[in-house]
């Protein structure tokens, strides 16, 4: 996994050469999901050992040393309930907390937004 982390940073700084190099769009585009990609990353290397991957977060301008203290004092106090402040920051559109009277379609369209924001 740590060389693919690191393959993946080496991907994102080639194709942000790339973006400024071409001026296009798409491209800008597509660097931008490969630099969420290192956020997803980075949150992993978060719940190890101390190392330098951790801060692969911090490449999309994710401030590391404050998430992690919110991260676990919120996340992992009160995993996906009303007083995680993570899952409650995206409650509109994306509802991770169970209720009798939440419909299939809600519930589904609550999953596929996870995907499509990038909620993790």
């Amino acid at each position: 996994m740590k060389v693919m982390a690191d393959l993946l940073v080496v991907l994102m700084h080639l194709m942000v050469v790339l973006t400024a190099l071409t001026s296009s769009y798409l491209l800008a585009a597509v660097t931008g999901l490969v630099a969420g990609m290192n956020l997803g990353v980075g949150h992993n290397f978060q719940h190890q050992k101390n190392n330098f991957r951790r801060y692969y977060m911090e490449l999309a301008t994710f401030p590391t040393t404050d998430w992690r203290l919110i991260h676990i004092l919120s996340h992992h106090m009160f995993t996906n309930t009303y007083n995680d402040s993570e899952t409650q920051g995206v409650y509109p559109m994306v509802d991770f907390n169970a209720h009798r009277d939440k419909g299939v379609c809600y519930r589904r369209l609550s999953q596929a937004m996870v995907h499509v924001r990038g909620v993790q």
